[in-house]
């Protein structure tokens, strides 16, 4: 059964990595279930991210320091906290001490856990079958491909994190002090001055980056994409490979365009059965990596899109059985 609140103490271990693989399990399905689990996750993790940063320089002894932390967010709550006993010798206790060198920590954890009503207050952008562009309440451009949403608070210019359904592309403003953040499943994406999309399809989470830098993180994991790279991230594991982003038609929805250039066709088939609802089947696999070049606006009939294919690789015969095309 699906807990209602989660232990502190679970989220920090699953953040350091040092759950196992029920805590591990019971968090992931928690942070999927409520997108407010999921902002908890993210607030925690800027708070472990930034006492990481001074956890060196600490000069407070850890068991007094973890003592410390626990009494003053009782002292800065109403309401019941759920923690675990907490054994001495966990890292994240020198991770807690760190915490305590902030002189505001006090605040960012009442900030953070107990926020305004404004914080409360979220706005929903949800597109169904067609695709959306907006201007978020920083001047950031978002463009939401069918099906997907994003939510965030209204008063967006003191909490910049969206959380994410589906796929989107971000054309971030800058010169604004609060970070630009996405979380998607339990991934976070943090701008550091660019243009990206991400995407959550299939069971994982896709970034790619068009423009600029993003970080991205998993549990106690980051990395750093630049311009034109790419990380698939597949739920339940952490593993993130930085790789190349193959081609530019992940943003068609954006741009309006489909571009391939030498583009393999079963990379091709993919993306028009992603953006047309239908259902193409490619019969001869030795047809899979034929490259196909082509440009023509993404609101051009699907059989307009066919028939160049097969004009421009006379090898592929194109059928049609019901709603199934067939490319043999």
């Amino acid at each position: 059964m699906m807990k209602g609140n989660m232990s502190e103490d679970i989220l920090i271990k699953y953040l350091l990595e040092e759950a196992n693989a029920v805590e591990k399990t019971e968090t992931e399905a928690w942070v999927n279930a409520d997108l407010k689990n999921a902002k908890k996750l993210a607030d925690l993790r800027i708070i472990l991210e930034t006492s990481r940063k001074l956890a060196v320089s600490s000069p407070l002894n850890e068991e007094q320091a973890w003592s410390n932390f626990k009494v003053r967010k009782e002292k800065q709550t109403q309401d019941p906290v759920l923690l675990r006993p907490v054994q001495a010798r966990y890292s994240w206790v020198k991770i807690a001490a760190a915490v305590l060198l902030v002189s505001a920590a006090g605040w960012m954890y009442s900030y953070l856990y107990h926020p305004g009503q404004d914080e409360l207050n979220t706005l929903t952008l949800t597109s169904t079958d067609k695709f959306i562009t907006d201007t978020l309440p920083d001047g950031s451009i978002v463009h939401l491909n069918k099906n997907s949403s994003i939510t965030y608070a209204k008063n967006f210019s003191k909490y910049r994190n969206i959380n994410l359904k589906g796929e989107a592309f971000f054309e971030v403003k800058h010169g604004i002090k609060s970070a630009f953040t996405v979380s998607v499943n339990d991934v976070i994406v943090k701008d550091i001055g660019t243009a990206f999309n991400v995407k959550a399809n299939l069971g994982k989470t896709e970034v790619i980056v068009e423009q600029g830098i993003v970080e991205v993180s998993k549990a106690a994991k980051t990395i750093r994409l630049n311009e034109n790279q790419m990380v698939n991230i597949k739920n339940g594991n952490e593993e993130m490979i930085v790789e190349k982003s193959p081609d530019h038609l992940y943003n068609y929805y954006r741009s309006k365009i489909f571009t391939a250039n030498n583009t393999s066709l079963d990379r091709l088939v993919k993306v028009l059965n992603e953006a047309y609802g239908a259902d193409i089947r490619i019969d001869n696999k030795t047809l899979s990596q034929i490259p196909i070049t082509l440009t023509i606006r993404w609101d051009s009939p699907l059989a307009d899109i066919l028939e160049i294919i097969q004009e421009t690789t006379p090898e592929i015969r194109i059928e049609k059985t019901g709603s199934i095309i067939h490319l043999r």
